[in-house]
């Protein structure tokens, strides 16, 4: 089937350029990018690369997108891709088990 809208959303090869229609992204791959979209400069490119990289991880992106916006970037959530982002990370549903017996 067709892959849901919030996964799209919160791909990170999104904002890679590069990337862009890319499956998987990895750390390395956002680490290694010339550029990463800084969200209608919002973020730094330090910052932005922060945050595209914790969405490369998807148990533990919950917390890291957390702390990184309440680290003094509460004003970010005017921006509404970086709000949409947030709200998407928190209630998209995971698979947290394989299909092992």
């Amino acid at each position: 089937g067709q892959e849901p809208m919030t996964a799209r959303m919160t791909n990170p090869a999104k904002f890679v350029k590069g990337a862009e229609g890319a499956e998987r992204v990895t750390e390395d791959d956002v680490l290694h990018s010339p550029t990463i979209f800084n969200f209608e400069n919002n973020l730094t490119q330090e910052d932005a690369e922060k945050f595209v990289t914790y969405l490369t991880t998807p148990y533990l992106r919950i917390p890291l997108v957390l702390n990184f916006l309440n680290d003094d970037r509460l004003g970010c959530l005017f921006n509404e891709t970086i709000r949409l982002l947030m709200e998407r990370v928190l209630f998209e549903p995971l698979t947290f088990f394989d299909d092992r017996p």
